[in-house]
């Protein structure tokens, strides 16, 4: 790595340019709310990493979180569909960055998918709610390439969850 600016690389186009949801559509703010985000939804995210927090909800995002969320993924489909009429095999990439290793788990599963356990301890598939992203087929079954990735420093320090093709590039054997 040498020193690049951020606007050096994205006119390079070595990194891409960052999108905000333009779709915000809560009327009566004075300023738009995925503007600011965080500010919005910060009390109702947790505080810190995974830890104790496996029993958060995914599908409990707080709603604007959602609709950010939802409306980051309408554009991305959109492109999605675009590059495949135009032929283009390589999909466009969506990253999600969050502050936690808890909040990171929690929209990973909003997105691909996660299995719900049960009281009587059988799970049930709660489909991921951003379709291109699922990481689940229509059976339930997990897909051998998963279309979403779950990447914070806790996943990578357990290897867990990391493809066996992956793990090479993460420093794990096997």
């Amino acid at each position: 790595m040498s020193d690049f600016s951020l606007m050096d690389a994205i006119e390079c186009g070595i990194v891409k340019l960052p999108r905000v949801p333009i779709a915000d559509n809560i009327p009566g703010n004075e300023m738009p709310m995925f503007r600011n985000l965080w500010e919005h939804i910060r009390a109702k995210m947790p505080k810190k990493g995974r830890g104790k927090s496996d029993a958060l909800n995914p599908l409990s995002l707080p709603p604007q979180l959602q609709t950010a969320l939802e409306a980051l993924y309408g554009h991305y489909e959109k492109t999605y569909k675009l590059w495949q009429d135009s032929g283009i095999k390589v999909p466009p990439c969506f990253i999600v960055v969050c502050n936690n290793t808890s909040a990171s788990k929690l929209v990973y599963d909003f997105i691909s998918g996660f299995q719900r356990e049960n009281d009587d301890g059988s799970t049930t598939l709660e489909n991921g709610r951003l379709a291109l992203f699922r990481n689940f087929d229509e059976h339930g079954n997990p897909i051998p390439r998963p279309n979403t990735l779950l990447i914070d420093s806790e996943q990578l320090e357990s290897g867990e969850g990391l493809h066996s093709r992956s793990r090479p590039a993460f420093g794990y054997k096997r």
